[in-house]
């Protein structure tokens, strides 16, 4: 949505916009067969399986946090809420994410005292 903002008329200098998500549709003017085969595929992912589709909103809360996707993070919590999820499910669910994401970080410390310790610097 962002990137359609600077092709627009008159651009808003603000990033984010709830209202922002009605831009969307213009992608399937743009390209209907690539917006609808997206659409398909995230219909598809939600469909319940072995996993609820209340569990897989749940997760895509969680994601949206951990991926820094604002879009998303709107999107899959309204679904979430509709679908049943409390905010307790979800702020816990974002807790996991973030601790997670925490780790990696911790994790990767390695690669910087590597490239910090290495000869050929």
């Amino acid at each position: 949505m962002n990137a359609l903002n600077v092709f627009a008329e008159n651009p808003s200098d603000e990033l984010y916009t709830a209202s922002s998500l009605s831009v969307i549709e213009q992608f399937e003017e743009i390209n209907e067969q690539l917006y609808t085969s997206f659409l398909e595929f995230s219909h598809r992912v939600l469909t319940p399986n072995l996993v609820s589709k209340k569990e897989k909103l749940v997760v895509a809360v969680a994601i949206s946090h951990i991926t820094d996707n604002a879009y998303s993070i709107e999107h899959f919590t309204r679904l979430a809420k509709q679908e049943g999820v409390t905010i307790e499910e979800v702020t816990e669910t974002i807790l996991v994410a973030a601790a997670l994401k925490a780790g990696s970080a911790l994790a990767h410390r390695i690669n910087t005292y590597n490239a910090f310790v290495r000869e050929d610097n």
